[in-house]
């Protein structure tokens, strides 16, 4: 468990009152140093989308321009790909726009959201959105958005995934997601590192959505 991830900061990070991070100049490798250090954080056994890993993700969710107010009970798979993104910086999170992000002063192209359509709107507005049929090859840190429960997230209100691209595999790529279901029957939801295929029609990869270098909008790519 992170020091950073103390229950007694759950406070501190809801009021926003921490200085926001110094940006290095690699934000990609920032977003997947913290997926990859939250790994091995569960959910609460026998409560689903309950938990300190729960209620850190959506600590700083935000919708309509305000903060969500929902801390656990729902799917929280977005929310924790928001808190890879923003870490503690409640202030940021708030503050996020297209334009803030377009203009360079903030490194994330997508808010701190709840729900995985919404992430791929605020990515179609920065420009930071790629069809899985574009062949774009997710860089680590990038963002995968899957299909799920035979909806598409990149239609408006229909349900999805989201992960963090950790590494390249052999016919699709590693990921890094919250909400990930455990292989073992019994076992609660939570962050894991989960194989997702380009060919996989349950969860089909749909999309991705480039982190770009700090301020420096989406950045650039090769093709797989």
């Amino acid at each position: 468990r992170r020091a950073s991830d103390d229950p007694q900061r759950i406070v501190a990070i809801l009021s926003g009152s921490r200085d926001p991070p110094a940006m290095p100049d690699d934000f990609r490798s920032l977003v997947l140093d913290r997926a990859r250090s939250r790994l091995g954080y569960r959910e609460d056994a026998g409560r689903p989308n309950r938990g300190l890993i729960v209620r850190l993700s959506l600590a700083g969710a935000v919708r309509g321009g305000k903060p969500l107010g929902i801390h656990e009970g729902v799917a929280w798979c977005a929310a924790f790909a928001g808190l890879c993104l923003f870490d503690d910086d409640l202030r940021a999170a708030r503050a996020w726009t297209p334009e803030l992000h377009a203009a360079g002063q903030l490194p994330q192209p997508i808010g701190w959201r709840a729900a995985v359509w919404e992430c791929v709107r605020d990515a179609r507005a920065t420009g930071a959105f790629f069809e899985a049929q574009a062949a774009l090859e997710p860089l680590p840190g990038d963002l995968i958005v899957c299909g799920r429960s035979g909806q598409d997230p990149r239609v408006p209100g229909q349900e999805g995934h989201i992960a963090i691209a950790d590494e390249r595999a052999d016919g699709g790529v590693y990921a890094i997601g919250g909400n990930e279901a455990s292989p073992t029957p019994g076992e609660p939801d939570g962050v894991r590192r989960t194989l997702r295929r380009w060919d996989d029609t349950r969860e089909p990869i749909v999309g991705v959505i480039r982190i770009g270098d700090a301020a420096s909008g989406a950045g650039d790519g090769g093709q797989r």
